[in-house]
């Protein structure tokens, strides 16, 4: 899953209207860019193997420090707690919390059974949607849908209708791409790709928010 964890940020927004959209949108994929940043130094492992899933070749070895069920939760809390500390905002604090929790949760129905419960060796998690594509399409995008639909009638009502529709437009291509374009064969390059993926979300979320002629 890539562009369906950006529907748990535009329903948060929602919920927590003064939550700066562009934090949801990092905190939703904050475990991934972990993901990313240890697979390039070697802390975790993971390789592409093509025709792993009928949606992608994505083969998970260790993941132990960014998708284990309890790092996952480290994760939000921490970065909860961080955003407190600096913001000194508690909604938004909660909100940012929410935002990083709702990765792991989404990627259960989604990934094989290789999200581990604490270590390597403890029972690991997953679905296996990914096995068939079609559906796993049909489910990220329709969650896209919802989170679009929550958000404009929430927190994103004074949003113009162009840049709403900017947003949509490229969530709706990476949701697209990610199930029938192209994809990396080798795995640095895949987590490179995601790296500017999940930080040029955030600088368009920005972007949408700003005020109008700014």
């Amino acid at each position: 899953m890539l562009a369906g964890h950006y529907a748990p940020a535009l329903a948060i927004k929602a919920l927590f209207p003064r939550t700066p959209l562009w934090i949801l949108f990092a905190g939703v994929q904050a475990i991934d860019i972990a993901w990313g940043v240890f697979v390039l130094t070697g802390i975790e492992s993971a390789h592409i193997e093509p025709g792993f899933t009928a949606s992608n070749g994505l083969v998970l070895e260790q993941v132990v420090f960014s998708h284990s069920l309890l790092a996952s939760l480290a994760w939000s809390v921490g970065l909860g707690l961080l955003v407190q500390l600096l913001l000194q905002r508690p909604a938004v604090s909660v909100a940012t919390g929410l935002a990083v929790a709702s990765h792991w949760f989404l990627d259960l129905p989604m990934h094989m059974a290789d999200l581990p419960y604490s270590n390597n060796f403890s029972p690991k998690f997953g679905f296996g949607l990914w096995q068939y594509r079609e559906l796993s399409f049909l489910l990220e995008a329709g969650l896209l849908v919802l989170g679009g639909w929550l958000w404009s009638r929430g927190g994103g009502v004074n949003v113009s209708r162009a840049r709403r529709g900017v947003l949509a437009g490229v969530l709706g291509v990476l949701c697209v791409a990610g199930y029938y374009g192209p994809q990396p064969t080798d795995i640095a390059v895949t987590a490179l790709l995601g790296l500017f993926i999940y930080f040029g979300l955030p600088a368009l979320a920005r972007w949408v928010e700003r005020p109008q002629g700014t």
